[in-house]
């Protein structure tokens, strides 16, 4: 990556850390935040790291039907095991995966039907590193407050 674009990022990883300590931050952090403030319109730049990884996975148990109804879901990386059935704690094959998808595509679509600008950031500079290991991966500007 060149160093215009690492700057770039730099730049807009500070515009964010800025706004974050304000009194009334213009900032948010946070899957439930952020998808809070792009349902409201709220985001004007979405920033999500490169390193992020990640699915939303919709699940239904066989054995006690839990989640027929609806489904309960869970963020899992590819490293995580399947879960447990929170009602009776069934697990293995017992457990109906019924639909994956990625948070990033669906935090990337939130922000397109928001007309929100959504920049990636590398992991390759301090402030790329910072958004991953402090924000998990996902920081937002605001076009206003949120109170």
């Amino acid at each position: 990556m060149g160093e215009i674009e690492l700057d770039a990022e730099r730049q807009i990883m500070n515009r964010f850390l800025e706004e974050l300590i304000r009194t009334h931050p213009k900032a948010t952090y946070g899957e439930a935040m952020i998808q809070q403030a792009l349902t409201q319109g709220a985001v004007d730049t979405l920033l999500v790291s490169e390193g992020l990884r990640g699915n939303i996975i919709a699940f239904q148990c066989k054995k006690c039907g839990h989640g027929r109804e609806e489904p309960w879901e869970v963020r899992l990386t590819r490293q995580q095991e399947l879960p447990s059935c929170p009602s009776c704690g069934a697990s293995g094959d017992s457990i109906k995966e019924l639909s994956s998808h990625s948070i990033i595509d669906s935090l990337s679509q939130m922000a397109e039907e928001s007309n929100s600008q959504v920049t990636y950031i590398s992991v390759d500079t301090e402030e790329g590193s910072q958004l991953m290991q402090g924000f998990g991966g996902l920081a937002a500007i605001l076009r206003y407050p949120m109170m």
